[in-house]
């Protein structure tokens, strides 16, 4: 059969389709056929693995997916959830960052109401610390702002004194006056009762009281003494009084 003349064979719609036109024999087209065929197994197999990954992959996502929680869910069904969600069983698993110093039952109330909220773990540390750093940020303003006052404060009464000399030595007569009359030490009473970051509301009292009760200077000359003679004068300092 020469080239070609087994396409007269074909049906008439066909027999000159270009399809077929490359080949000679009709050996030739079967063997095109065949690889083509070989070809397009191939794809189609390769395809299938692809789709099955896919599949697997969304099955995997399906599986580990919440599904919304309808409104009419049972109290059971809503224990579920939240638990899928990494609400713990009971609020005594939350762990909530302290402050230094911080009593841990003064987070009882925070677990409360987070374990009300269906909080997880990590939403409730997370809020704990953001909490703890507020905190933090405004102790600090405060205490810049009671620093300052306190400064201002300091700068005024010494003015009012007559200079640091005359200020050293009013803090000086407070101290003796505070010891003498409590048998404690002014700054430690400061400190305990915490009034050490502003001490001079009080230290001005009591620079008073010195004042008004004879503190600053020794009792007038005894009648009937010498008449060189004088009192003893507190000069206002650490140190003992001077005889003068």
């Amino acid at each position: 059969m020469a080239d070609g003349e087994w396409r007269a064979q074909l049906p008439a719609d066909l027999k000159d389709n270009e399809v077929f036109q490359p080949y000679a024999t009709i050996g030739d087209f079967a063997k095109a056929h065949l690889t083509g065929w070989d070809e397009h197994v191939k794809v189609y197999a390769d395809k299938t693995k692809e789709y099955e990954g896919k599949i697997t992959e969304l099955e995997g996502k399906v599986g580990n997916s919440i599904p919304i929680l309808p409104e009419d869910a049972s109290d059971e069904e809503r224990a579920v959830y939240w638990h899928q969600l990494g609400k713990p069983e009971t609020m005594d698993e939350y762990e909530i960052p302290l402050l230094e110093g911080q009593n841990p039952d003064s987070t009882k109330w925070a677990r409360e109401t987070f374990h009300k909220a269906h909080l997880s773990k990590d939403q409730a540390k997370f809020i704990g610390e953001e909490w703890n750093k507020y905190l933090m940020e405004i102790v600090q303003a405060e205490n810049g702002e009671m620093e300052k006052a306190r400064a201002d404060a300091q700068v005024s009464l010494v003015k009012e004194l007559g200079g640091e000399e005359q200020y050293k030595a009013a803090t000086a007569l407070a101290d003796r006056l505070w010891s003498t009359y409590t048998n404690q030490d002014f700054a430690t009473f400061l400190k305990e009762n915490g009034m050490i970051r502003n001490p001079l509301p009080i230290l001005k009292v009591v620079i008073g009281l010195a004042k008004k009760t004879g503190e600053d200077t020794s009792p007038p000359r005894k009648p009937g003494g010498p008449k060189g003679e004088k009192g003893m004068m507190y000069d206002k300092s650490p140190e003992p009084p001077a005889r003068v």
